[in-house]
């Protein structure tokens, strides 16, 4: 960690019930480890700062995002069942129809309806308009993926076999073992069965996805897990949303490049650190990092 300045093995750290002996912040290899939240660009590719008072604790720098609210079972199948994707569709429509009927507002906070953060939060956000050229086969293009839910919410049989299939196997992938939250703030997002009303979710710098922390006796934070919460996947928290026409796309493994839709050049720095703010520092070397794509 101290060569890296990175801590992203965070997110395989899981709070257990009962809470363990060791500290939250050492992961358990030895239990079962959920799927990632995804690439993850949540803390801005900014680097840790960490201190070890003690044995037992771990001092990091980041920001509070905000505080879980109402949490919203679901009722994931056996991955291996062969009525899986069935099952899967109908709690992606019964969660929906919630949402929907519940909502203090039509449109999320970050922008756009709150269905369509919804069909964000349940993939993660994992479209194949984030991916520079080869993705993985079951990542589907974002107007595919909300228009096979809108005919979801509107008719139960109504989805084509290939979207079904694909869709199907990602929606399991990343709702196994998970709950859906919200937040005060009209928030949604999607952590471990252990998350409570209560819990902050934070992003900490050196940390590619938002993690869920426990307030404890003495003024310490226990680690919940990571999280996937909607409309902060590209540094908003700590640097405000993209300027208009910018995207961030996975060019490579571990190497995010950002592009505009007018230009459709690349650039390797982040277009929001064009001039450094006051006490902010380059590191690494960018020579290191891979050509840019033509």
């Amino acid at each position: 960690m101290n060569e890296t300045k990175r801590l992203d093995w965070l997110g395989i750290c899981h709070l257990p019930e009962p809470p363990p002996t060791t500290p939250t912040w050492i992961p358990n290899l030895s239990a079962f480890i959920e799927g990632t939240f995804g690439a993850g660009y949540t803390a801005g590719g900014t680097t840790a700062k960490v201190e070890f008072p003690n044995d037992r604790v771990l001092t990091v720098e980041g920001t509070l995002l905000t505080t879980v609210g109402n949490i919203i079972h679901i009722d994931c199948p056996i991955t291996d069942s062969p009525t899986a994707a069935r099952q899967i569709y109908d709690e992606v429509r019964r969660v929906a129809l919630l949402i929907l009927s519940s909502s203090k507002s039509d449109m999320y906070p970050c922008g756009g309806s709150v269905i369509e953060a919804f069909c964000r939060t349940i993939f993660c956000n994992d479209f194949a308009e984030h991916y520079f050229s080869q993705r993985p086969k079951i990542v589907l293009r974002f107007k595919d993926a909300f228009a096979g839910l809108l005919r979801l919410i509107k008719n139960p049989m109504d989805i084509s076999e290939d979207l079904a299939s694909k869709a199907g196997e990602k929606m399991l992938m990343n709702l196994i073992s998970r709950n859906l939250f919200s937040t005060d703030e009209g928030y949604m997002g999607l952590a471990s069965k252990s998350v409570r009303s209560g819990d902050q979710v934070s992003v900490l710098l050196g940390c590619k996805i938002p993690m869920v922390l426990r307030p404890s006796d003495g003024g310490y934070l226990n680690v919940v897990g990571p999280c996937y919460i909607n409309g902060f996947g590209d540094g908003e928290a700590l640097l405000g949303p993209l300027p208009p026409g910018w995207k961030r796309i996975d060019y490579k493994k571990g190497y995010n490049v950002f592009t505009h839709d007018k230009t459709k050049t690349y650039d390797l720095n982040d277009p929001r650190l064009s001039g450094m703010p006051e006490g902010w520092q380059i590191f690494g070397d960018i020579k290191d990092n891979p050509p840019l794509p033509r």
